[in-house]
């Protein structure tokens, strides 16, 4: 996985400062990154502010995170801001390469955003709203894939249908390509479905005494919403334990189901209403692409003799326990042992 999650970060570091940004950075700014996750999982004294002065440490060892991310991210942030005042002037001293005109990174608009009595954003944030998009995207997009891979690596079948649908496409695959690929499109779905990246969403708290499957619920009370619930009821899904793309094929019962909630709520991987990921959209379509590409050049089976483990454990997303172990045969000529964090080539075909 931490491949997977060095792609979708530099990529998505490109989306935030329209810049070129070499690996060793990207590295830097994804450990920062996961850093600040790990921090900000829920801890005791979240639901009990009373016992905040037991956790000092806590809160001097997140001061220091902060200041590592204000020294990874503010540099980039003030690069860009450096081009845009330019007029989009490139080369001089510029540390890093702009590839996006001015205008079209995300920090552009937050460059020129005026907040109503207090003027321009500061750098912090900058660093913050930047930090925020890198982060989601990268950690729930690295876990569907792995996932998915994992399921394919069980499922050779599902892979070499996979396959079939993907080597149609000559050439490098675009987004114009994907949209055509429905297989490809059900496997994600149904590796969203069986393994949403978070099983609770944002907390609510009840507006006014309610009463909800005979249950009292109080006013201001926090409610909390199990999102795996829906993809496990059996009302709602055949057989809801089994990973099965084909569910969301044609004339499967998933094939009308809006992954968004819009026309019925059956499962939320980036939840619903208001509050729904407003980058949906971006995250399934560079889980496509990779899955895509990683499916059409390399062929994925378990280790000889290694069964693969399925177990799952929560690290701010839920993921894998233990990271996905495959041999990769290269479509055409190479044998490689690979873990999703690790390739090593030992052999030929």
């Amino acid at each position: 996985m931490p491949h997977c999650r060095l792609t979708i970060c530099s990529i998505l570091a490109c989306i935030c400062f329209g810049a070129k940004v070499p690996e060793e950075k990207v590295r830097e700014i994804e450990e920062v990154l996961k850093d600040i996750m790990m921090m900000t999982t829920p801890k005791l004294a979240d639901f009990l502010p009373a016992l905040t002065p037991l956790f000092r440490g806590q809160i001097k060892k997140a001061r220091r995170l902060r200041k590592r991310q204000m020294e990874c991210i503010l540099p980039l942030v003030r690069a860009r801001r450096e081009f845009v005042e330019s007029g989009g002037r490139r080369g001089g001293a510029m540390e890093w390469e702009m590839v996006s005109e001015v205008g079209e990174a995300y920090v552009d608009s937050l460059l020129v955003k005026e907040v109503e009595g207090k003027g321009r954003l500061g750098d912090e944030e900058l660093v913050t709203l930047c930090s925020e998009v890198m982060s989601a995207g990268t950690d729930t997009s690295a876990t569907a894939i792995e996932w998915a891979m994992m399921h394919l690596v069980i499922d050779q079948s599902a892979q070499e249908r996979l396959y079939d649908e993907v080597k149609m496409t000559e050439g490098r695959i675009t987004e114009e390509d994907v949209e055509k690929m429905a297989y490809l499109s059900a496997v994600v779905k149904e590796t969203l479905r069986r393994h949403p990246p978070s099983h609770f969403v944002l907390s609510h708290a009840a507006t006014r005494d309610a009463e909800l499957g005979g249950y009292r619920v109080p006013a201001a009370a926090s409610v909390e919403f199990y999102t795996a619930w829906l993809t496990q009821d059996p009302d709602l899904w055949k057989s809801p334990e089994e990973w099965r793309p084909e569910r969301f094929m044609e004339g499967g019962e998933g094939w009308e189901t809006d992954v968004t909630g819009t026309k019925g709520v059956r499962m939320m991987p980036f939840g619903v209403g208001r509050r729904i990921c407003p980058a949906a959209s971006l995250g399934m379509l560079h889980v496509q692409l990779m899955l895509a590409n990683m499916v059409r050049e390399f062929k994925w089976v378990a280790p000889p003799g290694e069964k693969v483990d399925t177990t799952e454990t929560f690290a701010f997303t839920v993921v894998m326990k233990n990271s996905l172990r495959a041999v990769i045969h290269e479509r055409d000529s190479m044998v490689l042992s690979a873990t999703m964090g690790k390739i090593d080539v030992y052999g030929q075909k």
